[in-house]
């Protein structure tokens, strides 16, 4: 379904530096992407990474630089640029470990570890670089805290902007051995005051360094890889929710899955690295993708079903030989529309009212006169769905009207045929609702194609 990616590192950055590279799970095939973290800047998403070196990986790390990637749509990858110690006061080195970046006043900020001694920033006006070093020395120095001072995530909370830090060692917490938070100073590469440890109360499966911190309804999420812990204030207390003492989990989600939570046109997501192959001595890693969902209780779900049967097609992918396409895999939703937990059917789209929308790019295999059929449910309301081609500018493919399915309990099938194209095409598809002004017209669990 999906086209497979066999090109090598040194010929894929060269080759990247003038094309995308289209992506499924892994999103870049072979390169060594570890310890990912995206952010959107300027409406595109930038992804910073550390590279572990394929031919030197066995039971030393072996990361002789950083990478920047951006793209468009989270699908196709455009190497951007390769960052090297060296630019740095940290000199030539073999660990570079996890990175970070942010952005503020027009500048742009990339945080990098030291191995596990110090943590340097650079600057640019650009997501994309040339950075240089901000201040030729550690922002986080060496012993600083009783923690190391490496592995960190900056993030804002009410506009002020903050770093979070080092590994957390139950056993040795009460030392000071845990995460530490510091506020930043406006200028993103001072701090404001001295760094504080996080509260966290849970198991001591609950370990591990490359903490992040991300904010959903209400929530502070503190996750370690897949191992996730809650609060409702910044610096805690944090109560772990998730954690296993047994990493082997499917696709790797363990502690060690380092990476971090975005959230883009309204979809969450989670980018992580996994050991290739599971060899725990074989230090070389590539990175996947992952919608994410919330309950109503705020826990925290990975699309598990979406890994275990279509691992391979990443995000922003789908197949119109698909059993089923899960309403909440979109890739774009207007304003106004919610992702909810479903007590029976697990998530569905609710709240759409006149003039929502929802978007699927990249369906693949689609016959030559396409029926959408998507199920749904609406509480006494009649309505239409309209299909465009691409995005809301787009032409129109097809229409249908939908009845009230008697309450939001009970689901139906409304089929909607499209305008007929070539067989085994791959088609963008935006959904746009329309009906009763102001109220909720329909809810959305999930749709197919078939001929």
């Amino acid at each position: 379904m999906m086209k497979s990616k066999t090109i090598q590192f040194s010929t894929l950055l060269t080759l990247c530096a003038a094309m995308c590279t289209q992506a499924d799970n892994p999103l870049v095939y072979d390169v060594g992407m570890a310890d990912p973290h995206i952010f959107i800047f300027e409406d595109k998403a930038y992804m910073y990474t550390t590279h572990d070196d394929k031919e030197a990986a066995t039971v030393e790390w072996n990361m002789p630089d950083w990478n920047i990637w951006s793209s468009d749509d989270l699908v196709d990858w455009k190497h951007e640029r390769t960052v090297k110690p060296a630019e740095t006061y940290i000199g030539e080195s073999i660990y570079c470990w996890a990175p970070n970046a942010a952005t503020k006043n027009g500048k742009y900020y990339f945080y990098l570890s030291n191995k596990l001694i110090d943590t340097a920033v650079m600057v640019s006006d650009s997501p994309a670089g040339p950075f240089k070093d901000a201040l030729g020395k550690p922002l986080l120095p060496e012993d600083l805290t009783p923690t190391h001072e490496y592995d960190i995530c900056v993030l804002f909370d009410n506009g002020s902007p903050y770093i979070v830090f080092g590994a957390h060692q139950p056993h040795r917490a009460e030392k000071g051995h845990t995460y530490h938070i510091a506020k930043l100073n406006d200028d993103m590469i001072s701090l404001a005051d001295e760094p504080k440890p996080l509260v966290i109360d849970g198991p001591p499966t609950f370990r591990g360094d490359k903490p992040n911190i991300h904010f959903h309804r209400g929530t502070y999420y503190l996750t370690t890889g897949a191992h996730w812990a809650t609060s409702d204030n910044l610096y805690g207390p944090y109560t772990v929710k998730w954690s296993e003492s047994d990493d082997s989990h499917p696709h790797d989600w363990s502690r060690r899955a380092h990476g971090n939570f975005f959230e883009w046109n309204r979809q969450w997501f989670w980018v992580y690295c996994s050991f290739v192959d599971h060899h725990d001595t074989w230090k070389y890693r590539q990175s996947q993708m992952t919608y994410v969902h919330y309950k109503d209780n705020g826990d925290i779900v990975y699309d598990s079903e979406l890994l275990d049967s279509h691992y391979k097609a990443g995000v922003g992918q789908y197949g119109a030989d698909w059993p089923v396409i899960q309403a909440e895999w979109f890739m774009g939703m207007s304003e106004g529309p919610e992702k909810r937990e479903h007590p029976v059917k697990g998530f569905e789209i609710q709240n759409i009212r006149n003039g929502n929308s929802l978007r699927y790019p990249n369906i693949h295999n689609c016959p030559t006169k396409p029926v959408v059929k998507i199920n749904y449910s609406s509480n006494g309301l009649k309505g239409t769905v309209t299909i465009k081609e691409n995005d809301a500018n787009g032409p129109v493919v097809g229409t249908a009207t939908f009845d009230s399915t008697g309450s939001w309990q009970t689901y139906s099938t409304v089929s909607v045929p499209l305008t007929a194209g070539k067989e085994n095409a791959t088609r963008s598809l935006f959904f746009e609702f329309s009906g009763d002004n102001g109220k909720e017209l329909i809810r959305v669990d999930s749709f197919t194609i078939s001929k």
